[in-house]
C-alpha cells in the first residue's frame, strides 16, 4: 500500500489469481483514490483490473494507460508511426509498434527490453483500441477474448489453460476460474462480492474469504480486512487526501500534514518520528529529512527521471539518459562510470563496468542473450528453443548444461556436464510432483489447494508432511517418526514463535515500526532487547547476560559501537562510504582501497601490514602478510588454479567439466578426485601411495571410507549408519573402534557408546549448554535399555546411571548463561569472567592439586595473553582482520607465525622451519601438510582430521579425541574439529575468531555473531559428529548431497582461495543461480548470473547493485509465497528474524567491516523512506522491465507488463505498508 506524498492519494494491489508458465497470467487488483474521478469499473469506483490496459488515438497521437490508471502520450509528428513503424515515450521509457494493419504493439525497455509486449486491435467504430494478447519475443502467446465489450478470458496458448472471467447483469466482474483450455475447472477461483452502491465489498477464493473492504460515501476505502487477520485503515480529510493509515495493533501507523504552499509533506511514524518531504511541480520528492535530520536529495531531468541522488552521507549517483530515454550512464563518486550500449530494439548488448570493462552481449533476432563475452576472453553461451526456453548454457570452461521440455514449457529433464540427467514431473499448475535423480532416486511432493508443500517424500523413503493454518500464519512439520516442529508468525509474517522437535520454545517481539523486533526470548526464558533510535537504527542491544551494548550513528552510518564497560570502537569513512578505519583501545586499524576496484589493497593494524594487488578484475592475485608474499593465478571461471609463495612453495588445482576441483598438489604431490553425479568425492588418488574411496547413501550421507595403500592393499576405514531420522547412529573407526550414538530431535547428542567399554550420557538446560554427564564404564546394560527405547525418561537416566555406578559429572551456570564450574567425581574446572562475558581465568583441581590459567583480552574481543599455573605467558598477535599472525612464547625459540590463505591457515612458521597446510580449494577440508615431507590428511564424516599418512602411505599417526574433541593422546597434526588449532599452553582450540574449550564443550567467549550464532553465545554445535563450526562464529550443517537438500532450490557453500564463503542458490531444475567470489576484502570481483535472458551484477563496494540486463529475477513477496521463507526449519526463520536486526554484537566484529559499511544505501538500510515509483534506492529501476516472480525452474511466475507510469515516475508515494505487507 502506498501514500502519494504530494496528493494524498492511497493506492493497493492485490494478486488473486495467478498461473505459472513461460508466459505467466495472473490477475491482479488496483485501488486507487485517485481513480474515483475516473468513473465505474468492472470492479466498481476507485478499482481497475489487472488486465485494464488501453491503447486510444488523440490529436497528437496515442494514448496508453495500465491499471494504475496512470497514462503515457506518444507523440506522432508528421505520420511517423506509418512511416516508421513506431513512436517512443522517452519519459516512460515505452515503445508503441505497428505490427500489421490493424494491431499495434506496446513494449517497455530501460535497462533492456521489456520481456513482454501488449497487442491491441482498434475497437470497432471507436477511436479506442482494446488488449488481445501479451507475448515474449518468441510469441508464446496469452490472448485475451473479448464478448459484447467485456474481457472473458485470458488463454495461455502454450500450457492450454485460461482464466476465465463472468459478470453479472449490471457488468460487474463477480468470478475468475482457473480452468483448461477445454473449459474443465483445475481447482483456483476467486469471487467477488458487491454492495448495492455497487462498490467491491469482498472477495473469496476457493479457500474461503480473502479479504473485506468498507468505504465512506465518496467510495475511498476506510478498512481492509485480510484473511491472515490483518486490519488496515484509513481516513481522510476534506479534500479526499489520506491523512492517517495504520495497520493491525498499530503497526506502521501514520499521520500525514499538507503544506501544499510549501510543496512539503510530513510523515508522522508509529514513534511520533517525522519524516519530511519537499516534492517538486509534478509531485516529485526532492528531499527527505529523516527524523534525526539526515537529508536525501533527490534531482530530476526535464523528462522526471532521476538525474542524481545523493545520501546523508553525502554519497552521490548521477544518472543519464540517451534521446530515447533508455539508462546511458550510473556515475558513482571517484569518477567512476557504468555505461549501457543498446541496440535499436532497445536491448542491452554491450556494458562498460567502472572499471572500464567492456563487456558484449550478442543477441538473436528475438533479443535474446545468445552470448556474453569478456575482454579476457571468458564467454558465456545460451541457446533457445523455438518457445523461447534456455536449451543449452555453455560456461567459458566449455562445459555445457542442457534442457528438454515438455509441450507445456516445462523443463522435462536436465542434463549437466558429465551427462548427468535429472527428470522432473509436474501436477495440473505446474508444480513438480516428483523428481528423479541421475541414480533413479526419487523426491516426490503433494500441496494443499494454496499450493502450498503438504508432504514430501525424501530418496530415502522418509515422508515429511506439512500443515498450515486458515490464515496461513503457522506451519507444522510432522516427520514420520512423530516428531513435530513448527512456526508461528504474525499477520504480516514476522515470526512471533518458534518451537523446535524437542519443544523448546523461541519468541519474538516487535514494534510498531515493520521488522524492527523488540525482543527475543531464549528457550531457556533470559531475554535480549533491542531499542532503535527515531530513524529506526539500532542504538542500544540489551543482552540476556546482563551486558548493554550500544551504537552510534551519522548521517544513517554506524560511527561508534560501546561494549559492556564502556569500551569505544569508532569508525570512520571515506566519500565512497567505506570503512576506512577502526579506533579503539587497541589502537587503529586502517582500510586502503584500490581506487580501480574499490576493494582493500592495504590493512594496517598496529601489529600487522596486509597487502593486495589485483588483477584487472579485482581479483586478488598478490598478497603480503608480513613478509611472506602470496600469488594467485585464476581461470576463466574465476577458480584459483595455483597458489605459489616467497617461502618456495607451490600449490596448482584443475577442475573438471562441472566445475568441481580435479587435482590439488603441493610440490609435486598431487591429489586427484573423482565425484559422482552429486559432486560428491567418491575417490581420491593420494599422489600414487594411496587411495581414498567413499560411499554415500540414499539419503545423500557419506556411510563408507574406504583406503588401500601401495598395490591395493586395505579395505574399510570407517562406516557410518544412520537411524530412520537419517541422524548419525552408529560409526565403525578401523583404528578406534566403534561407536553407537543417540542424538535428540534437534540433533543434540545424548548417548555415546564406545567398543572400549565407556558409556557416556549427556543433559542439557533449553539453550544447549550441557547441565550434566554421566560416564559407565564395562556396563552396557543401560545403554541398551536407552537404545531399544525401554522407556526411561532421559531426566531420570542420570540417577538411574549414577545408581548403576557411573561417575557423575554437573555443570553449573550463573544467571548470565555463563559456565562457572564442571564437577567430576575427582576433578573440578572452575571459571571466571570479566563484564563483557570473557573467561579471565580457568582452574582444574585434580585431587590435592590446583592449577589455573588466566586469560587477558583486548577490546575487539581477542585473547591477547595467557599466563600458566607456571607463571609463563604467550601472547598472541593478530592482523587487521582478527587472524592470529603470531603466538609468542616466554622462550622466543618456540614462539610461531601464521601465514592464512584467507581463512584458512596455509603456514606455521618456527625457529626450525616451516610447516604447510594444504586445503581443498572449494571445502576449506585440510587435505596435505608438509613439515620436511609430505604428508596426507585423512578427515571424518565431518572433515574434521582423522589419520595422517606419511609420504609412502603408511600410518604416520592417528588423532584421538573424545565426542566433544578432548585429546585423548598426542598426535602429529596438531587440529582437532575443523578450523581448529591446538594451543598445548592453555589446552585451548584456536577456533579464528573464537577460543574452544573441549572439556567443556564450549567456547571461551561469546559468539561474535551474537544471536545469528544460535541459541547459546557460548555453545560449540549440539553434535560433534554432525556439525561443525569452523571459524568460530558459524555453525555448518552435516554435508548432504544438494540435490536431496529440503529445499527445492539448493545452497552451496564454496570457500574460495582467498576468500571467505560465499553462499549462492542454485535452481535444482535450470541450474540457475549466483555464482560469486568475496575476496579478504569484502568485494564481489565476478559477476552474478541468473541463468536465463542475461546477467546481474553485483558489486558491492562499488555500490553496482542490481544492474539487470535481460530478465531478473526477484524473491516472491505474495502472501502465499511469503510462507516459503520459513517453512522448512525454525534455524531458518530464527535467522530471518534477526537478519537486519543485529547489526554487530560487540566491538570486535572487524571482520564483517573491512570494506563493507553497515549502512549503505544502495543495499536498502532505511536510508529512504519515500521514493520514487519505479526507481530503488540505488537509483536501477524498482520494478524492473521484465521483473519477474520465479517458479522452481526459475521461469516467471508473475511479469510485470509495460507500465505507463515508466521509470521516471510521474508520481511520488510514501510507502508504509501498514500491517504488513
Amino acid at each position: 500500500m502506498s501514500i502519494d506524498v504530494a496528493t494524498g492519494a492511497m493506492s493497493l494491489e492485490v494478486m488473486d489469481i495467478g498461473l505459472f508458465g513461460t508466459t505467466p497470467v495472473s490477475f491482479v487488483r488496483h485501488y486507487d483514490t485517485a481513480n474515483l474521478a475516473r468513473g465505474t469499473t468492472v470492479m466498481g469506483p476507485g478499482w481497475r483490473d489487472g488486465f485494464d490496459f488501453r491503447l486510444r488515438r488523440t490529436l497528437e497521437g496515442f494514448a496508453y494507460s495500465g491499471p494504475t490508471g496512470s497514462e503515457a502520450q506518444f507523440i506522432d509528428r508528421g505520420g511517423e508511426l506509418l512511416r516508421d513503424g513506431r513512436l517512443f515515450a522517452p519519459g516512460q521509457r515505452l515503445e508503441l509498434r505497428r505490427i500489421d494493419e490493424k494491431r499495434l504493439g506496446v513494449v517497455a525497455y530501460g535497462e533492456d527490453r521489456g520481456a513482454i509486449e501488449l497487442l491491441f486491435e482498434p475497437i470497432p467504430e471507436r477511436s479506442g483500441y482494446r488488449l488481445v494478447a501479451s507475448r515474449n519475443s518468441s510469441d508464446v502467446r496469452v490472448d485475451f477474448t473479448w464478448s459484447q465489450g467485456r474481457l472473458v478470458a485470458a488463454q495461455q496458448h502454450r500450457e492450454r489453460r485460461m482464466l476465465h472471467l463472468k459478470y453479472d447483469a449490471a457488468g460487474r466482474l463477480v468470478r475468475i476460474d482457473a480452468l483448461t483450455d477445454l473449459g474443465a475447472p483445475l481447482g483456483p477461483f476467486v469471487r467477488y462480492v458487491y454492495d448495492v452502491g455497487g462498490r467491491l465489498t469482498e472477495v473469496h477464493d476457493h479457500n474461503g474469504p480473502t479479504h473485506n473492504y468498507s468505504y465512506d460515501g465518496s467510495g475511498r476505502i476506510l478498512d481492509e480486512r485480510r484473511r491472515s487477520g490483518t486490519v488496515y485503515s484509513f481516513v481522510y480529510d476534506a479534500r479526499g487526501r489520506c491523512i492517517h493509515a495504520t495497520g493491525t495493533d498499530g503497526l506502521n501507523q501514520r499521520w500525514l500534514e499538507f503544506d501544499d504552499a510549501q510543496r512539503t509533506t510530513r510523515v508522522r511514524d508509529s514513534h511520533a518520528g517525522v519524516w519530511q518531504h519537499v516534492y517538486d511541480e509534478r509531485g516529485q520528492v526532492t528531499r527527505t529529512t529523516a527524523p534525526a535530520g539526515d537529508v536525501t536529495e533527490t534531482s530530476f531531468d526535464d523528462d522526471g527521471r532521476v538525474a542524481r541522488r545523493t545520501y546523508p552521507s553525502g554519497y552521490s549517483i548521477a544518472f543519464g539518459y540517451d534521446d530515447r530515454g533508455r539508462l546511458a550512464s550510473k556515475q558513482y563518486p571517484g569518477d567512476r562510470v557504468v555505461a549501457y550500449a543498446y541496440d535499436d530494439r532497445n536491448a542491452v548488448v554491450g556494458y562498460r563496468d567502472w572499471r572500464g570493462h567492456e563487456i558484449e552481449i550478442e543477441r538473436d533476432a528475438r533479443s535474446l542473450m545468445t552470448a556474453m563475452q569478456y575482454p579476457d576472453g571468458r564467454r558465456w553461451e545460451r541457446a533457445y528453443n523455438a518457445a523461447g526456453d534456455i536449451v543449452m548454457k555453455r560456461e567459458p570452461d566449455r562445459a555445457e548444461m542442457t534442457f528438454d521440455y515438455d509441450a507445456l514449457g516445462r523443463v522435462r529433464s536436465r542434463r549437466e556436464p558429465g551427462g548427468h540427467v535429472w527428470s522432473f514431473e509436474y501436477d495440473a499448475l505446474g508444480l513438480p510432483t516428483r523428481r528423479v535423480e541421475p541414480d533413479g532416486r526419487v523426491t516426490a511432493w503433494r500441496y494443499d489447494d494454496h499450493q502450498r508443500p503438504s508432504w514430501r517424500r525424501l530418496p530415502d523413503g522418509r515422508e515429511i508432511n506439512y500443515q498450515y493454518d486458515s490464515a496461513g500464519t503457522t506451519m507444522r512439520e510432522r516427520r514420520a517418526d512423530g516428531r513435530v516442529r513448527s512456526v508461528r508468525c504474525s499477520p504480516c509474517g514476522h515470526p512471533l514463535e518458534i518451537r523446535d522437535f524437542e519443544g523448546r520454545t523461541a519468541r519474538f517481539e516487535w514494534d510498531t515500526e515493520q521488522w524492527r523486533m523488540t525482543k527475543f526470548v531464549r528457550p531457556s526464558g533470559a531475554a535480549h532487547e533491542f531499542v532503535y533510535d527515531a530513524n529506526g537504527d539500532l542504538v542500544e542491544q540489551r543482552c540476556s547476560d546482563g551486558t548493554t551494548l550500544r551504537y552510534e550513528w551519522e548521517a544513517r552510518r554506524l560511527v561508534a559501537t560501546i561494549d559492556a564497560v564502556g569500551r569505544r570502537t569508532e569508525r570512520e569513512y571515506d566519500e565512497l562510504d567505506h570503512l576506512i578505519k577502526l579506533r579503539n583501545d587497541d589502537g587503529e586499524i586502517e582500510f586502503q582501497y584500490d581506487p580501480v576496484h574499490c576493494a582493500v589493497a592495504k590493512v594496517i593494524s598496529p601489529d600487522s601490514v596486509t597487502e593486495f594487488v589485483r588483477d584487472r578484475f579485482g581479483r586478488p592475485i598478490a598478497e603480503l602478510q608480513n613478509g611472506v608474499a602470496i600469488e594467485r593465478a585464476f581461470d576463466a571461471n574465476g577458480r584459483v588454479t595455483g597458489i605459489s609463495t616467497s617461502l618456495g612453495d607451490v600449490g596448482e588445482f584443475s577442475y573438471d567439466d562441472r566445475g568441481l576441483c580435479a587435482s590439488a598438489g603441493w610440490g609435486g604431490d598431487t591429489l586427484s578426485f573423482a565425484h559422482d553425479a552429486y559432486g560428491r568425492e567418491t575417490r581420491r588418488d593420494i599422489a600414487g601411495v594411496a587411495v581414498l574411496e567413499q560411499e554415500w547413501d540414499l539419503g545423500g550421507r557419506i556411510s563408507r571410507q574406504s583406503l588401500f595403500v601401495g598395490a591395493g592393499a586395505g579395505g574399510p576405514l570407517r562406516e557410518f549408519r544412520y537411524d530412520a531420522r537419517g541422524t548419525l547412529s552408529i560409526t565403525n573407526d578401523g583404528s578406534r573402534g566403534w561407536q553407537r550414538l543417540i542424538h535428540d530431535g534437534t540433533d543434540r547428542l545424548l548417548a555415546v557408546d564406545e567398543s572400549g567399554g565407556t558409556t557416556t550420557l549427556y543433559g542439557y538446560e533449553p539453550d544447549g549448554s550441557r547441565t550434566w554427564e554421566v560416564e559407565l564404564s564395562d556396563e552396557h546394560r543401560l545403554i541398551e535399555e536407552v537404545f531399544r527405547g525401554l522407556g526411561i525418561p532421559w531426566d531420570q537416566l542420570r540417577d538411574e546411571a549414577v545408581r548403576r555406578g557411573g561417575s557423575d559429572g554437573r555443570h553449573r551456570y550463573d544467571t548470565r548463561g555463563r559456565l562457572t564450574e564442571i564437577r567430576r567425581a575427582n576433578q573440578r574446572i572452575a571459571y571466571d569472567y570479566d563484564e563483557v562475558g570473557q573467561c579471565i581465568a580457568r582452574t582444574i583441581i585434580d585431587d590435592d592439586t590446583s592449577r589455573t590459567w588466566r586469560f587477558s583480552w583486548n577490546a575487539s574481543g581477542r585473547l591477547i595473553a595467557a599466563t600458566t599455573p607456571e607463571g609463563e605467558i604467550w601472547r598472541y598477535i593478530y592482523d587487521g582482520a582478527g587472524r592470529r599472525i603470531r603466538k609468542l612464547a616466554p622462550d622466543p625459540a618456540q614462539s610461531i607465525g601464521y601465514v592464512w590463505d584467507g581463512t584458512v591457515l596455509l603456514y606455521e612458521l618456527t625457529g626450525d622451519g616451516r610447516r604447510l597446510y594444504g586445503h581443498h580449494p572449494f571445502t576449506g577440508q585440510l587435505l596435505y601438510v608438509h613439515d620436511g615431507a609430505p604428508n596426507y590428511v585423512l578427515t571424518d564424516q565431518v572433515g574434521a582430521p582423522a589419520e595422517l599418512l606419511d609420504a609412502d602411505g603408511g600410518l604416520r599417526s592417528v588423532v584421538r579425541r573424545s565426542p566433544w574433541g578432548r585429546r585423548v593422546a598426542d598426535d602429529a597434526l596438531g587440529s582437532g574439529f575443523p578450523g581448529q588449532w591446538y594451543d598445548a599452553e592453555t589446552g585451548l582450540y584456536y577456533n579464528l575468531h573464537r577460543y574452544y574449550d573441549a572439556e567443556a564443550g564450549r567456547y571461551l567467549s561469546p559468539d561474535p555473531a551474537g544471536l545469528r550464532g544460535g541459541f547459546n553465545s557460548y555453545g560449540y554445535v549440539v553434535a560433534p559428529g554432525i556439525y561443525t563450526d569452523p571459524t568460530g562464529e558459524m555453525r555448518m550443517g552435516p554435508v548432504v548431497v544438494p540435490a536431496s537438500d529440503v529445499d527445492t532450490n539448493r545452497t552451496q557453500v564454496n570457500r574460495p582461495a582467498g576468500g571467505e564463503p560465499y553462499m549462492g542458490g542454485h535452481d535444482n531444475v535450470t541450474g540457475n543461480g549466483g555464482t560469486s567470489r568475496v575476496d579478504l576484502g569484502g568485494a564481489t570481483v565476478t559477476d552474478v548470473h541468473d541463468g536465463s535472458n542475461g546477467l546481474t551484477h553485483h558489486v558491492y563496494n562499488g555500490r553496482e547493485s542490481g544492474s539487470e540486463l535481460g530478465t531478473s529475477r526477484t524473491s516472491a513477496t505474495d502472501a502465499g509465497a511469503s510462507t516459503t521463507r520459513w517453512w522448512h526449519s525454525e534455524q531458518n526463520a530464527f535467522t530471518a528474524a534477526l537478519e537486519g536486526h543485529i547489526p554487530l554484537t560487540g566491538t570486535g566484529d572487524i571482520h564483517f567491516d573491512i570494506s563493507r559499511p553497515p549502512c549503505d544505501p544502495s543495499h536498502g538500510h532505511g536510508c529512504m523512506d519515500a521514493v520514487v515509483r519505479g526507481y530503488d534506492l540505488d537509483g536501477a529501476p524498482a520494478k524492473s522491465l521484465g521483473q519477474q516472480l520465479a517458479d522452481h525452474t526459475g521461469r516467471p511466475v508473475v511479469v510485470s507488463y509495460p507500465d505507463p507510469e515508466g521509470e521516471g515516475g510521474d508520481r511520488v508515494v510514501h510507502r508504509f505498508e501498514p500491517g504488513c505487507g
